[in-house]
């Protein structure tokens, strides 16, 4: 199944009944032996979407990996409203499968309002747009399945298990084929597509897996077209006794930035 059918699987009876009919995912889009976290976190902000009015952009995302979400085997999407104000609305998805919940969700979605106060400290990069096809899945021995579905573009940084004494990855993304439309929630499947920077210091390949993950889409309203590359700068911050933390950045095709993330990783190695 293509990412858009996937999506268009989440989002169905969500608005009507709160959860999504049975679904499930190949191994096309398989980490192992489970579903690639990012697309199991975009699945469940498309569903979260369908509770929400569009007059209202996603602020902020917090997905918790709590167990395996397995391929070929059936699992619906639970949506709930946490709460609701005239300004803002709380949103809690569940992954459940198997009677366990596999991934949890709370996404924040807000109107947006006058004020008066307007700070832009983010920073911009200097990244040139991918040339030819030097794609950093082309090299990496023993990838996920789920690369398939994607590009990478590595402008600096070690890739995956190659020794490198560096803590950041910096490059360009885009999928390999192109959706219809780009959503957060395409947004947020893009995002997860990448190695966590860590690996690269490794020197043979060892798991590495994100239990937490939050994500801020701090500059809502940027519009990308289906075939764009989305700018990505990753940097490690701290690791240290098997767990690490790292936090990025996102732009647009056109130097806009997106969203920030950050990621809390186990890592076996």
């Amino acid at each position: 199944m293509t990412i858009d059918e996937l999506i268009a699987a989440a989002k169905h009876n969500v608005a009507l009944h709160g959860k999504s009919d049975l679904m499930q995912s190949s191994e096309q889009w398989t980490q192992g032996r489970t579903v690639f976290g990012g697309l199991s976190a975009c699945l469940l902000l498309a569903a979260a979407e369908e509770k929400v009015s569009k007059d209202k952009d996603l602020h902020s995302l917090y997905t918790s990996f709590i167990g395996p979400l397995l391929a070929n085997e059936p699992f619906e999407i639970e949506v709930s409203i946490l709460r609701e104000g005239k300004n803002v609305v709380q949103v809690l998805s569940k992954a459940m499968q198997n009677g366990q919940v596999a991934v949890l969700q709370q996404s924040c979605f807000g109107s947006k309002r006058a004020s008066d106060i307007v700070i832009d400290h983010i920073p911009s990069h200097t990244m040139i747009k991918p040339e030819g096809a030097r794609f950093l899945q082309d090299n990496l021995e023993g990838a996920p399945n789920f690369i398939q579905n994607f590009d990478l573009y590595l402008s600096d940084g070690g890739g995956p298990f190659s020794g490198s004494s560096e803590s950041h990855t910096h490059g360009w993304m885009r999928f390999k084929e192109a959706p219809q439309v780009i959503t957060n929630a395409h947004i947020v499947c893009l995002i997860d597509t990448w190695p966590p920077t860590f690996a690269q210091q490794l020197k043979s390949p060892a798991p590495l897996s994100t239990m937490n993950w939050y994500l801020e889409f701090i500059n809502p309203g940027v519009k990308c077209n289906p075939t764009d590359w989305l700018a990505y700068q990753c940097d490690a911050s701290y690791a240290k006794g098997g767990y690490g933390y790292s936090d990025a950045y996102i732009w647009s095709n056109t130097g806009e930035v997106i969203a920030k993330s950050h990621q809390t990783i186990t890592v076996f190695g």
